[in-house]
This record gives structure tokens, C-alpha cells and sequence, in this order.
């Protein structure tokens, strides 16, 4: 099924459904190159979309932008757009109004040009595959050959998911190591208006995930009061999110995956306390976010690992792993 909507994502490009995905994660982006390549034979034009049909090297939508824009239905099937007669095939596009510029003449000319050559059939339009001539689209083979070129288990950003974390917050890091939270940097580049993109609490720098979450001054202070009470060493200040979480060599080996899931929450911490600057016109000072981080941190300890014996007082300390083997 996803190879499916990816198929579907790359290839209908005005549906409402592209357009949301595409207004939420930004522009499109490639993860991996695929080298394959397809190959379209049109029959009766049932399945087919007339604007992104390629006659010769991009859809017609490209490669005749003005008529493109005269269009009536630009979601209009190409079996829409002809007429079968005694003789033969007559093409008969809806337009606003009919090509009237000498720019827009030629276009016309050129597509009619084009449809003249086209022949038409009476069964379902299909597309070949390079590396399979003789079979249709199926997902089966696209994964073979995706699974030729890449990894697919590979994690597609290194990140770890933390059994201790709430999926809320797992889902959140995921985001915000690759900068995909809706910081004012990353909405003012989808062309969002939002004024100045400088930090809502510090002012003093554009507001990224990595400076909400590390550099702030008003952030610096909660991590050296966390890294503290963890007992663990102090961390580079100019270092960004993805290698704080994933360079875990200083931490205690007993304590890792605490360790760990502390710092999620901290970075989902810091970005509700952006939030509530922006929203709420409130902000918590460093001693106190750091107090909630230990509560909350507490509550995932006791319901959501096997340390169910901890009390707050030891955690309070970070000691109970002293007398744990």
C-alpha cells in the first residue's frame, strides 16, 4: 500500500490529498534516486490524466504551460477529450476561452501537431517497466527493484525510538532532528508569513528546531541543570539534536535508556515552552521546566519501564542505580 500512495503522490500531482501532504512536509523531496524508469501506452484514455501525459519528454502540462492554464478541467482523463467518428478520432479540448496570442497559437498548433500522431484504443491504459517489459505496474516489482538499490530496513534518519517515551514524544524527536517541526525558519521557507523568524524567547538568532531545543541561552540553562542532576558530563552548546541523542558513550551503561528518554522529553519540553510563549504570552524560567522534566520523567519510570520499585526521593537524587547490578 505505500508503494502504492507513493506511486500515486508522484503521479497526481493536483489532487487535494498531494497538495496537503505537500503544505505540511514542504516541497517534495527525494530520498533515494530510482533509476527506474517507465514507459506509458495509452489504449482508450480511461485511466489516464491529460495534463500529466507525456508525449515526448515532460506532461503536457509542461510542456504546454499556456494551454495549461486555458484549460477548463485540469483533472480532465484524455478519454475525456476526444470523439470517435466513421473517420476516425476527433480531439475536442475544453477551454476558458480559445487561444487568441501568437504564444498561445503556437502552443495550440504544436498539441494538435502531437495528437495527430497519437493513435487510440478501446482497452485500459498501461505502463511498462524498463527492467520488466512484459509486465504491467505492481507493486511486487517496483519493491524488488528498491530493494536492489537500498537498504530497506535502514532507519531513514538513525533515529532510535525510546520504549520509555510516550509515542507523542517519539514522534516529535523524529521530526525535529531533521528540522521538520513548525519552527518559524522552517514555515517562513513553505512561504508562510510569520514576521521575523528570530527566536520568540531570546531573540537573539533564527529560530530553528536545533535553537529551540540546544543553543537558546534561556535552553543552555536547563540542560546544565538536567546534565547535573544526571550526573552525566556537559555536552557542546553548537552541537545540534540528532548527534546529542545519538553519541551515548559518556552515559552510564546501566542508565542509557533513561538517560535517553529524559533528553526527548526535555527537547518536547523546551518546544511546549516555545509554544506557550507564542500562544500564551507565559513562559517558565529553567528551574522550574527542569522540575517538571523530573516529574513527568518520574511518572514514565514508574508506569513505563521495569523500574516500578523506584521511589521520588531516588530519583529525585538520580541514585537508585547505585545498588541496581
Amino acid at each position: 500500500m505505500a508503494m502504492l500512495m507513493k506511486w500515486r503522490f508522484k503521479e497526481e500531482p493536483e489532487q487535494l490529498w498531494v497538495k496537503v501532504i505537500e503544505a505540511i512536509h514542504g516541497s517534495r523531496r527525494t530520498i533515494k534516486k530510482y533509476s527506474g524508469e517507465k514507459k506509458h501506452y495509452l489504449e482508450s484514455g480511461k485511466q489516464s490524466s491529460e495534463w500529466i501525459w507525456i508525449l515526448l519528454r515532460k506532461p503536457l502540462k509542461e510542456e504546454f504551460p499556456l494551454l495549461f492554464g486555458l484549460a477548463k478541467n485540469k483533472r480532465n482523463k484524455i478519454h475525456d477529450n476526444y470523439k470517435r467518428s466513421q473517420e476516425g478520432i476527433l480531439w475536442d479540448w475544453s477551454w476558458s476561452r480559445l487561444p487568441n496570442n501568437s504564444e498561445e497559437k503556437s502552443e495550440y498548433e504544436g498539441l494538435k501537431e502531437l495528437l495527430l500522431q497519437q493513435s487510440v484504443g478501446r482497452d485500459e491504459d498501461i505502463w511498462r517497466w524498463k527492467n520488466n517489459m512484459e509486465k504491467g505496474y505492481s507493486v511486487k516489482e517496483i519493491r524488488k527493484e528498491l530493494a536492489r538499490i537500498i537498504d530497506v530496513n535502514e532507519e531513514p534518519n538513525g533515529f532510535e525510538w525510546s520504549k520509555i517515551a510516550t509515542a507523542k514524544v517519539n514522534f516529535f524527536m523524529w521530526r525535529a532532528i531533521e528540522e521538520r517541526i513548525p519552527s518559524s525558519v522552517a514555515l517562513n521557507s513553505r512561504g508562510m508569513q510569520v514576521g521575523s523568524v528570530d527566536c520568540k524567547i531570546c531573540g537573539l538568532a533564527p529560530e530553528t528546531a536545533n535553537h529551540i531545543m540546544i543553543q537558546c541561552p534561556v535552553v543552555r540553562e536547563v540542560w546544565l541543570q538536567l546534565w547535573s542532576w544526571m550526573k552525566i558530563p556537559i555536552r557542546d552548546h553548537n552541537e545540534n539534536m540528532k548527534r546529542r541523542i545519538q553519541e551515548k558513550t559518556e552515559w552510564p551503561k546501566k542508565k542509557v535508556n533513561i538517560i535517553y528518554a529524559i533528553h526527548l522529553l526535555a527537547a518536547w519540553s523546551l518546544w511546549k515552552n516555545r509554544n506557550k510563549q507564542v500562544f500564551e504570552d507565559t513562559l517558565r524560567n529553567p528551574a522550574m521546566m527542569v522540575e517538571k522534566i523530573k516529574e513527568e520523567s518520574f511518572d514514565w519510570i514508574k508506569l513505563r519501564s521495569r523500574h516500578t520499585g523506584i521511589t521520588w526521593s531516588e530519583w529525585r537524587s538520580f541514585s537508585y542505580w547505585n545498588n541496581v547490578v
